[in-house]
């Protein structure tokens, strides 16, 4: 769809005003998380914002190259359906799968790449979250349902959201236990289970099968998409809203860069990327692609 972001430094950074993203690689890594969106502006429902994130699975061949496959794959398919006018969910789902596809035909002797994923399509109606793996989702509001902003991160804590959920092996402990089906004493046996990963796209995981879920905000506010790198060592939902807000609203690509210059600053361990979209779309902020 369109070229990869131009490099900054140790971040590549992409505008388009109305949508904004940028990576930040952690020390001597290499780059392994990519992404990509479009504003389609032509749509007779008015202006929608597509955007996929991946990010390479180290254990797995071409860790670098994976995320790109698994992003140009989903974003092209992901544009196309939204712009056709395709029920957002559907063409989400659509779109992971082809992005799957992509990986699954690089499969080689020596192994197959693989990465996690996630996309968003927002609209001025409501925002459709699609993931499978560590990728998370995350609603941030501008303020109470008044246009007030909060008095303090604990008032916006209860209206920030993360929207997507976890595939890791932590995850699938706590809902047997929250369903009675194992103690929380054997669900304890697996202090690693938080970095156990058990959904991506690849070959090597035939049964992939993404998730998807729709959100109507009830006001202003952006969608952020990230890689784990950026919410791994920062699983605070307020402290994401406190620093977003209220420039991602405005200045999407400020408030991306802020976001991974503090997660790569901080020593995280891994690259981290930020896609933030303000909600709804705004004419206004549409700048041309070139």
């Amino acid at each position: 769809m369109s070229p990869a972001p131009r490099a900054w430094g140790d971040l590549a950074e992409r505008d388009l005003g109305q949508v904004a993203g940028v990576s930040g690689r952690h020390g001597r890594l290499y780059e392994t998380d990519a992404m990509d969106f479009a504003v389609l502006a032509n749509r007779d429902d008015g202006v929608a914002v597509v955007a996929v994130v991946a990010d390479g699975i180290s254990s797995a061949p071409r860790v670098a190259e994976a995320p790109w496959i698994a992003v140009r794959a989903g974003i092209r398919s992901l544009a196309e359906g939204v712009g056709r006018g395709e029920d957002p969910a559907g063409a989400s789902l659509a779109a992971a799968g082809a992005a799957h596809r992509a990986l699954t035909e690089q499969a080689a002797p020596e192994g197959a790449p693989a990465a996690t994923y996630a996309s968003a399509v927002v609209s001025g109606e409501r925002i459709t979250v699609c993931w499978l793996g560590v990728c998370r989702a995350y609603w941030l509001p501008a303020g109470s349902p008044a246009g007030q902003e909060p008095d303090d991160s604990a008032d916006r804590a209860v209206r920030a959201r993360l929207l997507s959920r976890d595939d890791t092996l932590a995850e699938e402990l706590g809902e047997l236990v929250a369903t009675g089906r194992i103690s929380p004493e054997a669900a304890a046996g697996h202090p690693e289970a938080a970095h156990v990963i058990t959904g991506w796209l690849g070959a090597d995981h035939p049964a992939a099968a993404a998730h998807v879920e729709q959100f109507t905000p009830a006001g202003l506010g952006a969608l952020l998409l990230c890689t784990d790198g950026l919410c791994a060592d920062w699983p605070d939902t307020a402290d994401l809203a406190a620093m977003a807000m209220p420039a991602a609203m405005t200045r999407p690509l400020s408030a991306a860069a802020d976001l991974v210059r503090f997660a790569v600053d901080s020593g995280g361990h891994d690259n981290a990327t930020a896609v933030i979209i303000p909600f709804p779309p705004r004419d206004d902020l549409i700048q041309p692609s070139s």
